[in-house]
């Protein structure tokens, strides 16, 4: 199983009222939907059977050849289809979010995802997508999106970078990738409206940055929040690039509780999407938020 198959099934055995939702029903996106957050020259090599290859190769840094977990070995040019599901179902979770309040998608958050290409393991960015989306048909004026993975939302970043409407806060890794050097100069290195950057063994400061960064955005004047809640900021986590940040699980539980109770006192409405989180225990973070809102 992945990890959101792990998270499903371990909230199962808690709360099982629980029911999973049919893909078909899943609200359809367009390319004028898509090409709110990417560029066309971009889509339309995306769903071009011959060049989607050599962008999924660029992405995921695979060949033809590799098995790339959760496409059940079909073939890479066919994965645009199945990252824009993930797509889908962050909107589909943000509309759920107008009416509910709240909503967690188990799924989503590729926040690396540029304007002109997908990169690090993100081929669309479905927060932009979703985020422009409510503003265009559903009323909201300004989005928060809040990124807490353990790497910046770089390609966020650039998408938004010159929209007043969406406001992006991350907290994440100093110097380390996308922002460690390796890259040379680029697109990677463009600010966030906030950027709160932790180095190797300040974990224990990150609660209070936390507390600091919510209260230095005007929470009241969002209409709309998208987090990004990163597993990979967990000291489990199995990816190298993630080392330099190790919070523990009851820091990993606090960290998702503040920024719920921030965001419910102000009655924001809030969608959720998973991000980052890698290794065979990356869905225990998300089981121990999950049970205190449930619980």
């Amino acid at each position: 199983m992945d990890r959101s198959q792990k998270i499903f099934a371990e909230l199962s055995e808690d709360f099982t009222k629980l029911q999973t939702v049919d893909l078909e029903t899943l609200p359809k996106l367009s390319w004028e939907d898509i090409k709110l957050a990417h560029d066309l020259d971009f889509i339309s090599r995306l769903f071009d059977q011959d060049l989607a290859v050599l962008e999924v190769q660029h992405c995921y840094e695979v060949t033809q050849k590799d098995l790339i977990s959760g496409i059940n070995q079909k073939p890479l040019w066919k994965m645009p289809e199945d990252v824009l599901f993930q797509c889908r179902g962050t909107y589909m979770a943000a509309l759920s979010a107008l009416k509910n309040e709240s909503s967690f998608f188990l799924g989503g958050g590729m926040h690396h995802a540029m304007r002109f290409a997908g990169r690090g393991f993100c081929l669309l960015n479905d927060i932009v997508i979703a985020a422009r989306k409510l503003q265009l048909d559903h009323g909201i004026k300004r989005c928060l999106i809040i990124d807490v993975d353990a790497h910046k939302g770089d390609g966020t970043t650039q998408i938004t970078q010159h929209d007043d409407s969406i406001f992006t806060l991350s907290l994440h890794m100093k110097n380390a990738w996308p922002i460690d050097g390796s890259l040379g100069p680029g697109p990677w290195d463009l600010p966030s409206d906030l950027d709160i950057e932790f180095g190797i063994g300040e974990e224990s400061l990150y609660l209070e940055k936390l507390t600091a960064a919510l209260a230095q955005v005007d929470i009241a004047g969002f209409g709309f929040a998208f987090i990004v809640l990163g597993a990979d900021a967990w000291e489990h986590d199995e990816l190298k690039s993630t080392q330099s940040l190790k919070l523990n699980s009851d820091q990993m539980l606090a960290r998702d509780q503040l920024i719920e109770s921030t965001l419910a006192q102000f009655k924001i409405k809030r969608t959720y999407v998973m991000g980052g989180g890698y290794g065979e225990r990356a869905h225990e973070p998300y089981v121990n938020f999950l049970k205190s809102l449930l619980n």
